[in-house]
């Protein structure tokens, strides 16, 4: 990437247009797998979430049907 900007310092203006485009396919690319990193996070996330969910109801249930009230 810095090469490039490099060529762009130095470049005819037909090879300006060449850089210019290089640079939009870069960005294009960066941009679709910073896509991808997000969805994997984000499913990442919810396979987390589910795995630690507060189950604070479950054993409240649980302790009572076991005679064990925390209440009284």
């Amino acid at each position: 990437m810095q090469d490039l900007h490099k060529q762009l310092k130095d470049a005819s203006d037909e090879d300006k247009e060449g850089l210019r485009e290089q640079f939009k396919n870069l960005r294009k690319d960066w941009f679709e797998n910073m896509k991808a990193n997000r969805e994997e996070v984000r499913a990442r996330i919810k396979e987390i979430r589910e795995e630690f969910k507060n189950r604070h109801d479950e054993v409240i249930v649980a302790n009572e049907e076991d005679g064990n009230n925390p209440g009284e």
